[in-house]
């Protein structure tokens, strides 16, 4: 299956020609759109586990549809498999994502031992905190 090109648009001026303060708004504006396109990678996978698309596809899990199709390193198809598996879990995750509360390796950090009953607990201990604080916390 061939997907479809998609053009990357340009800035509508080089960088290098932004005063400073155009430079920090449109770097601003460029990770809020970074968190948009992340979650909604995270919610298209998983609709793809829940179609088990990957499958019809002719790839033996998501992890290898991400490996293999997505072109995303192992590290990086893992961080974004757990993740959306914390957030089919757990839905409001992927607001925090969104908002940049918590980050996506924060999130499949966390993922292995979060529950029901200590999750509010956990995500006030982490909110906020470095990845290796989390990684000493868990």
């Amino acid at each position: 299956m061939t997907m479809p090109s998609i053009a990357i648009a340009e800035p509508h001026e080089p960088i290098r020609q932004l005063n400073d303060d155009e430079l920090v708004m449109d770097l601003h504006l460029a990770v809020r759109g970074e968190r948009r396109f992340t979650t909604r990678v995270i919610q298209d996978l998983n609709e793809m586990h829940r179609r088990r698309l990957h499958l019809d596809r002719g790839y033996s899990s998501l992890h290898d549809y991400c490996i293999r199709c997505l072109k995303y390193p192992s590290s990086t198809a893992g961080r974004y498999i757990q993740t959306a598996r914390c957030v089919r879990h757990f839905p409001e995750m992927l607001e925090l994502l969104r908002h940049g509360d918590l980050y996506m390796s924060t999130i499949a950090l966390i993922e292995p031992i979060l529950t029901d009953e200590n999750k509010d607990s956990i995500l006030s201990r982490v909110r906020g905190v470095s990845y290796r604080d989390v990684q000493r916390a868990v």
